[in-house]
């Protein structure tokens, strides 16, 4: 895992064409399809999830998670993500860097940092490369948001929303 600031994290985008990143420099989401759901409370229901999100978006060389928000901080919440940064070289503050890029063969750790910070409650947007129209958010309001510019791909999203009988609160109207 590389740790990238939020300039790094806009080049990272833009490098690998994708248009993932709002005026004011921070990511946002897009998607032609979307299903925008509660996110599940309970750890195991999160790891698993996690599991499923990933192995929706497919094979990838990398994977940019960035995170823009933690408002419920807790010291011990940031002391692990800290101690999870270090064990890769980073020694910057979250803030100075929040970008985290994932290679094919980090799958498994990328795994870990999604339902960590589902479990924290934190707001961070995942994308990969090479960009396959699809992307996930998750957020400190307690809900998840599936995009995909792929109708194939967004029925998969949606039959992983119901299978974890997520509250959905809003979706494009399912495809038949």
């Amino acid at each position: 895992m590389q740790c990238l600031t939020p300039s790094e994290s806009a080049d990272w985008l833009r490098s690998r064409r994708i248009e993932g990143f709002c005026r004011d420099g921070v990511p946002c989401v897009f998607g032609d399809y979307e299903v925008f759901a509660g996110a599940p409370r309970d750890a195991r229901a999160q790891q698993s999830l996690a599991r499923d999100l990933v192995s929706w978006l497919g094979e990838f060389e990398s994977a940019l998670f960035w995170l823009t928000d933690w408002p419920f901080y807790q010291a011990d919440e940031m002391a692990l993500i800290s101690s999870l940064r270090r064990s890769h070289g980073e020694h910057r503050l979250l803030i100075e860097a929040p970008g985290h890029v994932f290679t094919g063969s980090e799958r498994d750790e990328l795994i870990g940092w999604i339902s960590l910070v589902m479990c924290f409650g934190w707001d961070g947007y995942l994308f990969t490369s090479p960009f396959q129209g699809c992307m996930f958010q998750t957020s400190h309001e307690d809900f998840i948001w599936f995009l995909s510019a792929d109708a194939k791909r967004f029925a998969e999203a949606q039959r992983i929303v119901r299978e974890y009988e997520l509250k959905i609160h809003r979706e494009t109207p399912r495809l038949e």
